[in-house]
């Protein structure tokens, strides 16, 4: 998009929604595709469900690791 950074639907070829991504003109990666659900809206809720779910998917490690990732890229 023509658009500063900030957050984009994706679409297919035949303009089927895709998800919800990261925009910005200026990255090398310059669109990230965050979530499959074309309708997910990327908020401070979103990002607070996300991340509870990363860090309670690694909670099995502690004890088992002396160090990992808590959330990746």
């Amino acid at each position: 998009p023509a658009t500063d950074a900030g957050t984009a639907q994706v679409r297919d070829p035949r303009g089927r929604p895709l998800g919800q991504a990261l925009w910005s003109p200026t990255s090398e990666i310059s669109l990230r595709l965050l979530d499959r659900d074309p309708s997910a809206e990327l908020d401070g809720e979103w990002w607070h469900r996300r991340l509870a779910t990363a860090i309670a998917r690694r909670a099995p490690l502690v004890g088992e690791a002396n160090a990992f990732r808590l959330v990746h890229g």
